[in-house]
């Protein structure tokens, strides 16, 4: 038996500045839409750009 796939995070709210630290690091919320709204699934913190770009999907050429 297999587990229920879980809503793919399909909507990422960013807020950054332009120096992230740990003090102040790079925040990722991801969500789906479900009936009508966003559904807040998981937040994400990076301390540093290189963290975020490891995050980030790669870009298909």
């Amino acid at each position: 038996m297999t587990d229920s796939p879980q809503p793919l995070p399909v909507v990422a709210g960013i807020d950054f500045t332009s120096r992230p630290t740990r003090r102040k690091p790079i925040t990722v919320a991801l969500g789906h839409v479900a009936h009508g709204s966003v559904r807040l699934t998981r937040v994400d913190t990076h301390d540093d750009f290189e963290s975020f770009a490891a995050w980030l999907p790669p870009v298909p050429i």
